[in-house]
């Protein structure tokens, strides 16, 4: 039984009118919390940017819990930095080295008491730095109480401008914002392939990639002067390597692959074929694979079933991840869905990266991200399996060339002080430093690819809406709650151990 996309929109107009229901009952708290579940629903699946009507009722929401906007006189070269993540592994860090070297007043909201252990490297770069501010929102607040706090302590803090670096569903940041039309807001856009809350109370949008400014324009409706550029860099940390399998031997040419593991999910299992061939026709390449959330059991049964064991092995989630690249010869990106970030931890480590992608997918577009700062872009995804293998043995077998191209990789990333001085001309001046290129994406292929994720290997819709509807999920959302009700079921029993 699987979820169609009018099954989806169904449901997702459902929590909507339930979260209006609410509004009108004056019980702001239960709307924002079905405005959130909404957000969360077209996040999984993207079959939408942006929704009017939520933004709208988010600002409603905003004047009825915050009856009197901002009305200050902002003090120069302070700024605010509200954060729903809470940890390295994003672009928090980023941005605020960037602010310190700018030498600027900053206060750092961190809205989710949950990542105060995460937040740790946040909190003590920012604990070491005169002029830096830390608010942890109390986790004991009800939710309009944390945006009365939020509001309050933003206003008395008077910022000259104020940085969003937030969830897609965030109703506490976004119900914020709407009060604050006298301070120049952004939106740093890390997931700029899907939806998000927030397009209706920012004044401008930083984007790291062509394929997001288009989104934007597109898809969210935002004017293109309001869409800024700024590509970003790898934080590197200095890491105590935890070592390789030791089935390794020092003719091995290491490929290594990984990411959240439904990434390499869908298309046919694509990416395993791929693996599989790689392995075949290149005797001393072994693959190293390190991930994360469900699907392991896949690969592992892939391995076995092939008899591939002493060819491919799992790492699991790596925390030492800059000394697996370090330690690698090749990067192997993810398919269908492919991984940024990780793609610039090869590019830093000058190890070449093969890539497969489709045509008007360009989601997978790994030139934009890794060659922000050089002209000379060369090519790194290949959009036919056959080109892509024909490169991969030429990088096993050739080591000139396998360092001939990481090190090309390795010039084209931005510097921390390139990205701090683009972002300051940016922020003052509004004028992008890199262009902005329109692509043509086909969006409803992206759309199918994850429906089929949520219908065959994730249950994280189901999750979402028995969390927050329990038993009036069967009444509401029958077709959801009867398809994931024995996965979850499932997991239910594991944890309580039954």
């Amino acid at each position: 039984m699987n979820l169609t996309r009018k099954d989806i929109t169904s449901a997702y107009n459902k929590i909507k009118r339930i979260a209006r229901k609410s509004f009108d009952k004056k019980k702001y708290n239960d709307s924002l919390a079905k405005i959130s579940i909404a957000a969360k629903l077209a996040y999984y699946i993207n079959f939408i940017y942006t929704d009017v009507e939520l933004e709208n009722m988010l600002n409603d929401i905003s004047k009825n819990i915050i009856p009197k906007p901002a009305d200050f006189i902002s003090v120069e070269n302070r700024y605010v930095f509200v954060d729903s993540f809470g940890n390295s592994k994003v672009l928090a860090l980023q941005y605020l080295k960037a602010l310190i070297s700018w030498d600027v007043e900053i206060l750092y909201i961190l809205e989710s008491y949950s990542k105060i252990e995460e937040s740790k490297e946040i909190r003590e770069l920012l604990n070491t730095y005169s002029r830096g501010t830390i608010l942890v929102v109390d986790p004991e607040l009800e939710t309009a109480e944390k945006i009365k706090l939020i509001f309050n302590r933003i206003s008395d803090y008077k910022p000259f401008k104020i940085l969003l670096h937030i969830t897609p569903w965030d109703v506490i940041a976004t119900t914020v914002m709407y009060a604050f039309n006298n301070v120049t807001r952004y939106q740093i856009n890390m997931t700029d392939h899907a939806f998000w809350l927030g397009s209706g109370c920012i004044d401008y949008t930083i984007e790291f990639r062509s394929y997001g400014c288009t989104v934007s324009l597109e898809k969210r409706n935002i004017d293109k002067n309001h869409i800024l550029v700024q590509p970003f860099y790898p934080i590197i940390k200095n890491d105590v390597f935890q070592g390789f399998p030791v089935e390794l031997n020092k003719d091995n040419v290491i490929i290594f692959s990984g990411g959240t593991y439904y990434k390499i999910f869908g298309e046919n299992d694509l990416f395993f074929l791929i693996l599989k061939r790689i392995l075949e026709e290149n005797p001393s390449a072994v693959i190293l694979f390190a991930g994360m959330g469900n699907g392991r059991n896949r690969l592992e049964n892939f391995i076995s079933s092939n008899r591939l064991e002493k060819r491919m092995m799992l790492l699991g989630e790596r925390k030492d991840i800059n000394e697996v690249f370090r330690n690698c010869d090749i990067y192997l990106n993810t398919y269908p869905f492919g991984g940024g970030l990780m793609s610039q931890y090869a590019a830093y480590n000058a190890k070449p990266i093969l890539a497969l992608t489709k045509a008007n997918a360009f989601n997978n577009d790994l030139e934009d991200i890794v060659f922000s700062n050089s002209d000379k872009k060369q090519q790194i995804c290949f959009t036919n399996v056959e080109d892509l293998l024909q490169e991969t043995k030429r990088l096993v077998n050739d080591r000139e060339y396998r360092v001939y191209k990481g090190q090309q990789l390795k010039e084209g990333i931005i510097s921390p002080e390139q990205f701090s001085s683009n972002l300051y001309r940016l922020m003052d001046t509004g004028v992008n430093l890199f262009p902005i290129e329109k692509k043509s994406i086909n969006f409803m292929a992206f759309q199918d690819w994850y429906l089929d994720i949520h219908n065959k290997y994730s249950n994280k819709i189901g999750y979402v809406i028995y969390v927050n509807f329990r038993m009036l999920a069967f009444l509401y959302f029958p077709k959801i709650s009867f398809k994931y009700f024995p996965s979850l079921l499932k997991l239910i029993r594991n944890k309580i151990g039954i």
